[in-house]
């Protein structure tokens, strides 16, 4: 007899391959360049709703409904920051310091409207999903984003992964999917664990790489002891494969460290998404850090040795393992949420938070 009170597990699924995506993204890439810039927020729209209704859960597919339009208006208002900036750091650089703190100031606001527009243009089953950007929002986000980064450099660092947990902490709790507000069940010590380990891989990295310099420099102090092989230290063919070797050396290294810090960020996310609940759902995801590590090491591989056009593989792939890795513990199943207000506020702050892609504390 069936447990009626058994919690049921949904896992999301992508769909999406490298055949299908290569076709998006080469059409996006000429024409972005053709119009020189201006058909990227197509571009843009397009990739996301490709991303997007690629993503399965229980049978259904999730929507991406934001309008080129208005992040092409968002990027050219940036582009009226950016562009005078770039030239004041050439003619006046004090005026392009001060520029670039009026930007600094209002950043936590921007995070504020970045959200809210990465989040309501997002559905699941026809309902949307939203964020809250009221004044204690605001205000919070001052806190989160502007002022606790100024105990950095007093406290060595030693706070920063406090302020990645209370940044995680802040943005999930102000997601709702439809009229259910997110949750998040704090645990600071997790963020230093990963940050513990960050440190540790990158010591391993960097020991690898004394290591070969420390074994090079004995090969050749125990080759110039050898009276017959003197001779051969200083002609060009051993000057020139001593060269090679330490070119191979470096070029596998900084990969690595390439690698080992975009496999961190996903390493984050993991430790926020099973941190998560929706009502009675949580989140579980269950990334490995050495596979994270290789997938990113072998989509460099792959992106240096094809010149870029293994791009639209290196992206299915890397969105393949987080996606399917994640999955829903949902009790009462997922029909239990319900449509909120609809949100069509289309105000300029929020065209302009557009164009900021970045991670900016959840991975979303």
């Amino acid at each position: 007899m069936t447990d009626a009170a058994a919690p049921t597990i949904f896992r999301l699924k992508f769909h999406g391959t490298g055949r299908e995506y290569f076709g998006i993204w080469i059409v996006n890439l000429l024409l972005t360049i053709v119009t020189l810039g201006i058909y990227s927020a197509w571009a843009t729209v397009r990739t996301n709703r490709y991303f997007c209704g690629a993503t399965e859960l229980d049978g259904s597919r999730f929507g991406y409904h934001a309008q080129p339009k208005a992040i092409l208006i968002g990027r050219l208002i940036a582009a009226a920051f950016f562009i005078p900036y770039a030239v004041l750091q050439h003619i006046s650089p004090i005026a392009s310091l001060i520029l670039l703190l009026i930007g600094l100031t209002v950043l936590p606001w921007l995070i504020v409207r970045a959200m809210r527009f990465r989040m309501r243009v997002l559905s699941y089953r026809n309902i949307r999903f939203g964020f809250d950007d009221s004044p204690p929002a605001v205000k919070l986000a001052y806190r989160y984003y502007f002022w606790m980064p100024l105990l950095v450099i007093p406290t060595a660092g030693l706070i920063w992964p406090y302020i990645q947990h209370q940044h995680a902490k802040y943005l999930t709790t102000r997601i709702r999917y439809g009229n259910t507000a997110m949750g998040f069940k704090a645990d600071v010590g997790a963020y230093y664990v990963a940050y513990l380990q960050i440190i540790l891989a990158e010591m391993g990295i960097a020991f690898a790489l004394a290591l070969i310099m420390v074994l090079g420099f004995l090969l050749y102090h125990v080759l110039s002891l050898q009276p017959g092989l003197r001779h051969l230290m200083h002609s060009p063919l051993f000057k020139s494969g001593g060269v090679a070797l330490a070119g191979i050396a470096i070029a596998l290294i900084y990969p690595s460290f390439i690698a080992l810090i975009l496999a961190f960020r996903n390493w984050l996310q993991h430790v926020t998404y099973n941190r998560i609940t929706l009502g009675d759902m949580s989140v579980h995801a269950d990334y490995r850090p050495w596979r994270l590590f290789t997938l990113y090491l072998g989509n460099i591989v792959m992106i240096i040795f094809t010149l870029g056009f293994a791009y639209p593989w290196v992206k299915c792939r890397t969105v393949r393992y987080l996606i399917d890795h994640i999955e829903l513990t949902a009790p009462t199943g997922l029909h239990q949420f319900h449509a909120g207000t609809a949100d069509d506020a289309n105000a300029v702050a929020d065209q302009v938070a557009s164009i900021f892609d970045v991670d900016i504390g959840i991975g979303v």
